[in-house]
């Protein structure tokens, strides 16, 4: 079932995070409400009481000493009305941080990997990003904007019972205006809400090309192949889109503010013109006169307080909605794992073990795909066997290691480690299971020591660390840094720090890998950035880098996989042959036509051997 978010159970998780985490601003909300209702209201009663001592004939001394009493209650008050204001401004960001820090940045640290390789759900990411962090947004302004709520409410009831002594008659209407200005108060936040996924759609991809742009890697292609005509025609198209949608919303925003404003002004004629003939009759005092003309007016401006801060509230309940969706996203691995208690991975696995892998007819779809990825999907994979998996590019070699590794969760079929199902493992526990090095590189903004040992620096073990290196074959290029392991990475974000090229990335990843010393080892192209030297000695060290550990191997090269025990050739999600090497090459068949083909353009063009990429 869908779950609902509505303006009040919004309104209740806002305020409940507050008290958690800005406790003074959720505080300075309750002092400062009844603040805000008494200083105006001393405005509009020290004239009735001047005038009341002036036609009455009141004592003049009673009157400075009220006068004095209402001033020193208005100054403190004003006082401490700043004082608070000034806390919940001084905490706003604390909110936004806390929730950002505590709970949606360990959201994205900790769903499901597939949520994040779904483009719809890391927009909603990078929306619900926005919504705490942009100043004009609610929650950042959260403490404020349920403050004048509140004291809006309150200011309100308190000035009726003020006016209740006015006819019926005007009461009615003045009620009657009330609910027609709430009614046609959240005009423009519906309409948001209605087409939040359209701009939602053209904001995402301004933001991608404004990053596209500001990146080194796009920078070369984008100047040299001339791309800025076709840039700022998808910039210019996204922003005009944006505008439409946004005058949309604004327009129906101020037929909301056209109603209120109409009604406020029909109250304050129907007030004057009755209260000017109750005087005129005899039935109403000039300093009672004077009190609720004050009143009225005051009445009208809580209520296009009322009506702003239901304005805003609608646009709360969109900002709280987005950032709720984000916090409650399912993830597939937990609803599996739903009402069991997680195996004993030791026990399963104990370390220094090699594991037994069997994938039992797996099948793998992703999201709003029409076609299965992995079909049917059956084989098994002994203790400290290696493996390699090959194909065509789209085979489904990379979405098998994914599923393996838990970081996809099969469609349908299980995978086995030591004949456990997968998913009766703690997911953390299960991760560790596993040493990755995939195609994508993506290094830290850290030390080399910390990249590779994923731990604060004199926590690593240091021969260790050493030997790793040695084995990834980047020793003694660190060695020659100045820094040596402390040599921090990605120098867009330090200018201390060295930017390594893609072969020493891939190396300093296969380093990390070997530093965990996991039970499986996978290693998905972990050659495709090395020069045919450097790629050769790690073909050479095949054989330590794989010890006491069960290995898959993915590799266009087909050449590589002679260092396997067994090859696996998939062909549209299924396994169309198995064997070694020598066997496939003898049978013929699809492997072996491949192998031939590659075998050929190497002949044909030795110097690009090791860098070409046919497969």
């Amino acid at each position: 079932m869908k779950k609902q978010y509505g303006l009040w159970s919004n309104l209740l998780f806002l305020l409940g995070r507050m008290k958690r985490y800005a406790k003074r601003s959720f505080g300075m909300i309750w002092l400062s409400i009844p603040l805000k209702v008494v200083l105006p209201f001393i405005g509009i009663l020290l004239p009735n009481l001047v005038v009341q001592a002036i036609t009455e004939e009141g004592s003049p001394q009673k009157l400075i000493q009220t006068v004095l009493i209402l001033g020193a209650v208005a100054v403190v008050c004003s006082f401490l009305d700043q004082y608070a204001t000034g806390v919940m401004k001084e905490e706003q960001s604390k909110l936004c941080q806390s929730l950002d820090q505590e709970e949606l940045f360990v959201k994205k640290l900790t769903c499901d990997y597939e949520n994040l390789e779904n483009k719809e759900i890391s927009g909603k990411f990078e929306e619900a990003d926005q919504f705490l962090w942009q100043n004009d947004r609610y929650i950042a302004q959260s403490a404020v904007n349920l403050t004048m709520l509140g004291s809006g409410i309150f200011g309100f009831l308190v000035y009726l019972s003020v006016l209740s002594r006015l006819p019926v008659f005007l009461l009615l209407l003045m009620v009657i205006c009330t609910v027609i200005s709430f009614l046609f108060s959240d005009l423009g936040d519906k309409e948001r809400l209605k087409r939040q996924d359209y701009y939602g759609v053209d904001s995402r991809r301004i933001g991608y090309l404004q990053r596209a742009t500001a990146e080194t890697k796009a920078g070369k292609d984008i100047r040299l192949y001339a791309m800025y005509p076709w840039i700022e025609e998808r910039l210019a198209r996204n922003f005009k889109n944006m505008r439409q949608e946004f005058f949309r919303v604004e327009s129906k925003n101020c037929l909301s503010a056209v109603i209120t404003a109409g009604m406020g002004i029909v109250i304050e004629l129907a007030a004057y013109i009755t209260l000017t003939a109750m005087v005129a009759e005899g039935t109403m005092t000039l300093a009672d006169y004077v009190l609720c003309i004050g009143a009225v007016l005051g009445f009208s401006t809580w209520i296009r307080q009322i009506i702003g801060q239901m304005q805003k509230l609608w646009m709360m309940k969109g900002d709280v909605t987005s950032l709720r969706k984000c916090l409650d996203m399912p993830d597939r691995s937990a609803l599996l794992r739903q009402g069991e208690e997680p195996v004993d991975i030791a026990a399963i696995c104990p370390a220094g073990s090699p594991c037994r892998i069997e994938f039992n007819h797996v099948t793998y779809r992703y999201l709003n795909s029409e076609d299965d990825t992995i079909k049917d999907l059956s084989f098994c994979i002994e203790p400290g066997e290696r493996i390699a998996l090959v194909g065509m590019n789209g085979a489904g070699k990379t979405t098998c290691v994914k599923m393996l590794c838990g970081l996809l969760e099969p469609t349908s079929g299980e995978i086995r480690i030591n004949g456990v199902s997968s998913w009766k493992f703690d997911r953390k526990e299960y991760y560790r299971l596993f040493a990755t090095v995939f195609q994508e590189i993506h290094p830290m903004a850290s030390s080399i020591r910390e990249n590779i040992t994923c731990l604060p620096k004199g926590e690593e073990d240091e021969n260790r660390l050493k030997n790793c290196l040695q084995l990834a074959d980047l020793y003694e290029r660190v060695q020659r840094l100045p820094k040596k392991e402390d040599t921090l990475l990605v120098k867009e974000l330090d200018e201390e720090a060295v930017n390594l090229s893609g072969g020493e990335q891939q190396r300093l990843l296969l380093a990390r890998a070997l530093y965990k010393n996991a039970p499986v080892l996978v290693l998905d192209e972990p050659t495709a950035a090395l020069d045919p030297i450097s790629e050769n000695n790690v073909y050479q060290k095949y054989l330590e880098l794989t010890k006491n550990c069960t290995s898959i191997f993915i590799s266009h090269r087909l050449a590589s996989t002679r260092f396997c025990d067994r090859i696996l050739y998939l062909e549209d999600g299924r396994i169309v042959e198995e064997g070694t090497h020598e066997s496939l090459v003898a049978k013929g068949g699809k492997y072996a036509k491949a192998f031939a083909i590659q075998s050929r353009y190497y002949q044909e063009h030795p110097e690009e051997a090791g860098e070409g990429d046919l497969m």
